[in-house]
């Protein structure tokens, strides 16, 4: 009969009630307890248990602990103004939890646009690739016909650069997926990290300002950015190659297995530099022209000593872009000189950026689009070319310049 508590609790509920101490003469062993009992006990109940009126008190009572624990407690919506140790490392915790689960989130749909980025510039280029083999001749303009085939051998020649960085990125002794040799010697992305890291050790101020890490950790955003390949590619990057040797061999180690890295910066430099120099080329014997014939002889004999492993020279693709490249700008220069002897030529115009910077704007407005309507596209296009210019630094290559 009746209900007990723990020792020094009281009942809460606020019914009649009656409290008695509770001792079995029985057994001495047995403490004492305290018993409360409901005003309304019917007092005959079952053995061991308690009557209903009994068990309804004891309901109550649980009832006003809870809500007063309840009570005691702080709202989680409660703007808290002092904060005891626990509470503070409590809120601590779950901020920085919310923190982490937010940069996950934001990592996770990063790589996943910029991995659908790469996949859209792909198509743009082959579309673009497409358009101009497939279009009639017979469409073309007589006096745009021989600028039409010119521009199909050039199409990409700063992509280029780009191609040739990812050919050295993939590069590694273990042949996984490619190991390039020029003259029986290794060219490895490793060399230019070790010479960027050196270069970062060793001098307050380094030998190539430009450089970052970016430049070296690669992700899919940063692949496509023309400059980062460039600037490992250009004549500062071997002028650190070379000083990185220098040192290795005043410390008695052997550099000679930077040889053949730094002979073929020494042609991509001159690559570099024609297809950003805005200078114009006014003859067919300007200097900058002898270098780009001197880098298509120095690729054409590298591919005569690669012929017995394709793994030590670049991608068929890559070796047929640079192809085009040297032989079609080559043969624009000669055609223009030709036919339109007072004209000039800037090598820096030469590109497809523009191109490419419009439809990076068209992914801007409409997103991935597979199925755009014509309403769609008319306004989206009329809105780049009357409310924005070809120049974006939110595109591929930014402030650059174009054709």
């Amino acid at each position: 009969m009746g209900i007990s508590l723990p020792e020094g609790e009281s009942i809460q509920a606020l019914v009649p009630h009656v409290m008695g101490s509770f001792k079995d003469l029985g057994n001495e062993n047995m403490p004492k307890t305290t018993i409360t009992f409901s005003a309304k006990c019917k007092i005959f109940a079952v053995s061991g248990a308690s009557c209903s009126e009994c068990n309804y008190l004891l309901k109550l009572h649980n009832r006003k602990t809870q809500r007063r624990e309840k009570r005691m407690g702080i709202s989680r919506n409660c703007n808290k103004r002092y904060l005891t140790k626990e509470d503070v490392v409590l809120q601590l915790n779950q901020e920085r939890k919310q923190r982490l689960n937010a940069e996950k989130r934001e990592k996770n749909w990063k790589e996943k646009f910029l991995e659908e980025s790469v996949q859209l510039e792909d198509g743009d280029h082959a579309d673009l690739t497409t358009m101009l083999r497939t279009v009639p001749k017979e469409n073309i303009p007589e006096e745009l016909e021989c600028l039409w085939e010119q521009q199909q051998k050039i199409l990409t020649d700063r992509t280029q650069h780009k191609k040739i960085r990812n050919n050295l990125e993939k590069s590694n002794l273990s042949g996984k997926p490619r190991s390039l040799k020029i003259q029986g010697k290794n060219v490895t992305w490793q060399q230019f990290k070790d010479a960027f890291q050196w270069d970062q050790k060793s001098f307050s101020l380094p030998l190539h300002e430009k450089l970052t890490d970016q430049h070296f950790n690669l992700d899919p955003a940063s692949k496509m950015r023309n400059h980062l390949a460039e600037d490992v590619l250009d004549d500062k990057m071997l002028f650190l190659m070379q000083k990185y040797q220098e040192d290795m061999m005043g410390q008695d180690k052997d550099g000679s297995h930077l040889d053949s890295t730094i002979l073929l910066l020494s042609h991509t430099t001159k690559l570099v530099d024609l297809f950003n120099d805005k200078l114009a080329i006014k003859s067919n014997s300007d200097p900058r022209l002898i270098g780009l014939d001197q880098f298509y002889k120095f690729m054409s004999d590298w591919r005569n000593e690669s012929l017995e492993s394709n793994d030590q020279f670049v991608s068929s693709k890559l070796s047929f872009d640079l192809q085009s490249m040297c032989l079609g700008f080559r043969s624009m220069v000669a055609v223009k000189q030709a036919q339109f002897p007072s004209s000039v030529i800037k090598p820096a115009l030469v590109n497809q950026d523009g191109v490419e910077n419009h439809f990076c704007q068209v992914r801007s407005c409409n997103g991935q689009n597979n199925n755009p309507t014509y309403l769609k596209q008319e306004s989206t296009q009329n809105l780049i070319r009357y409310g924005q210019t070809t120049i974006s630094p939110k595109s591929n290559v930014g402030k650059a310049c174009f054709v």
